[in-house]
């Protein structure tokens, strides 16, 4: 958290941020998972209209701080993994990765790789979800993080399924 003293704009909007941040870390899981799922369909584009809105919303996050704390580094450096997982879970890397397979516009192994390594990014992305709620929520909340923990274990096997099977 940012200290208010230090950097009250920062602070003031961390806070702001916090309700839409917690809210797209809810939605990731189901968006991931029915990603993975869904063979087409209104889920498929359910899945990526999902999955675009909570990387809007944490690209968005990751913006908007990186332009109003006092202490850019430092914010950058205290949320590294957060923002190599908004570089790296861009919604269309997945499908142009897919594209350039179905293709063979590159070397099919090489391709293969790449997916594998998205889809890992993917489960990176429900980790990250799970650890924004365990941080933002307190009390009674932190329950529904267990619970929500819980979910996450047959997303992630879907998953890793998923990339090995690439």
């Amino acid at each position: 958290m940012i200290d208010p003293v230090r950097d009250p704009r920062g602070a003031a909007w961390e806070q702001r941020l916090r309700r839409p941040v917690i809210a797209a870390a809810l939605l990731a899981l189901p968006a991931v998972g029915l990603y993975v799922i869904a063979d087409g369909g209104w889920p498929a584009v359910l899945a990526v209209v999902l999955s675009w809105l909570v990387w809007l919303v944490f690209a968005a996050e990751a913006a908007i701080m990186l332009r109003v704390t006092r202490d850019k580094l430092l914010w950058a450096k205290g949320h590294w993994l957060s923002l190599v997982i908004v570089a790296a879970s861009f919604p269309l890397l997945v499908e142009l990765a897919k594209g350039l397979l179905a293709a063979r516009a590159v070397n099919t192994v090489f391709a293969a790789r790449v997916l594998q390594a998205l889809y890992f990014v993917k489960l990176a992305k429900v980790a990250k979800s799970i650890w924004i709620l365990h941080k933002k929520l307190d009390g009674r909340a932190r329950l529904a993080v267990g619970a929500v923990s819980l979910a996450a274990v047959p997303i992630g096997y879907l998953i890793i399924g998923r990339a090995l099977e690439s």
